[in-house]
């Protein structure tokens, strides 16, 4: 048996970008908590809109949410 790729992975950085750029090594499981929040919140508040993808980029002081409808 071979092993699998997830076809998602095996594009990343050729065709497709990540969905959450940042780093953090003391904060890192809160940030993955509230990046998954926000995905779902905006996914059951918005369930026709249609959107398409949802980006998280964060720096040290704010950072952006980006929804692509």
């Amino acid at each position: 048996m071979g092993q699998k790729t997830h076809p998602y992975a095996f594009r990343i950085g050729i065709v497709n970008d990540w969905k959450s750029r940042w780093f953090n090594s003391k904060d890192y499981k809160d940030l993955v908590n509230q990046d998954y929040q926000i995905r779902d919140f905006l996914s059951r508040e918005l369930p026709k809109a249609a959107v398409s993808r949802i980006d998280i980029e964060r720096r040290d002081k704010g950072g952006t949410l980006t929804v692509d409808i």
